[in-house]
């Protein structure tokens, strides 16, 4: 089920936090985007078809492996695309890659920052759903240690069917972490979701994957906690009244712009959310 829930308690939304161990966040500056990666959005602002992703991630990726030592110290072993896409998404870079954090505050920073949209979003998604039909799909072993061990299958799975000329185009979603993260995703407690299918949108791939078939519409105040656990895609939609409520919050617990964002870079950041606090 998609739940879409119009946040109207601020207490209440913030202890929901606590029950919501089996999902990761996205926080988005604008309800009514949907969730979609950057390549796509760059690809439908060029008018390009989505037939062409595969040949442009090609490109990009040999462009990137010529070029990096001219800037990295650490490079990626050729064959590892997962981390690869990693590293262009870390730097600004269109990818097939939708950012998300196992912190529901972080991915409230998100939206927050630089916000001046009337309603922002918070998106969860049910990462246990998720890792059960990976499993289903992908036929592997769901092992009860899953964070030492199938939490990084996922993206083995990824570097073999990217570039698989003859893999079938999947309607699969993967969540994807790494054993080493860069210091940007560790201190953002960040992973990755992503589709393999290369032209149907993220969102219909996510929903079909998911079986999701009916959506619910609610105020918070107004919601069973226990059906909201169950779901398997939450979406928050919060007005601009809370934003210097959730913004002073944020500052308290010490996320910040200084805090995800090491260096000057993260300073200059940190005014954004000052002047709404």
């Amino acid at each position: 089920m998609l739940y879409t829930i119009e946040m109207n308690d601020l207490d209440a939304f913030e202890e929901l936090f606590y029950h919501l161990k089996d999902f990761v966040f996205r926080g988005q500056s604008n309800s009514e985007w949907k969730l979609q990666p950057k390549l796509d959005r760059v690809l439908a602002n060029l008018n390009k078809n989505r037939f062409d992703k595969i040949s442009i991630e090609n490109a990009m990726i040999e462009k990137c492996q010529k070029n990096s030592q001219l800037y990295l110290d650490y490079l990626p072993e050729k064959d590892d695309y997962y981390s690869w896409f990693s590293l262009i998404q870390h730097y600004g870079g269109p990818t097939r890659f939708i950012d998300f954090s196992y912190s529901p505050y972080i991915s409230l920073f998100f939206a927050l920052n630089g916000s001046y949209s009337e309603n922002v979003a918070l998106w969860c998604i049910n990462k246990t759903k998720i890792w059960e039909k990976e499993t289903e799909y992908f036929n592997v072993q769901y092992p009860d240690n899953w964070f030492g061990n199938f939490r990084y299958k996922t993206t083995d799975i990824f570097n073999k069917s990217i570039f698989d000329k003859n893999q079938k185009r999947m309607n699969s979603i993967l969540l994807l972490d790494q054993k080493v993260n860069h210091q940007r995703i560790a201190v953002q407690q960040g992973s990755f979701l992503t589709s393999l299918d290369d032209v149907s949108e993220f969102d219909n791939c996510l929903y079909a994957f998911l079986d999701i078939k009916e959506q619910r519409d609610s105020k918070l105040s107004a919601c069973n906690v226990e059906s909201i656990m169950k779901s398997s895609v939450i979406k928050f939609t919060i007005n601009q009244m809370y934003y210097r409520a959730i913004a002073y919050k944020l500052k308290m617990i010490n996320i910040t712009s200084e805090s995800l964002f090491p260096g000057f870079e993260g300073f200059v950041q940190s005014i954004y959310l000052d002047i709404m606090a």
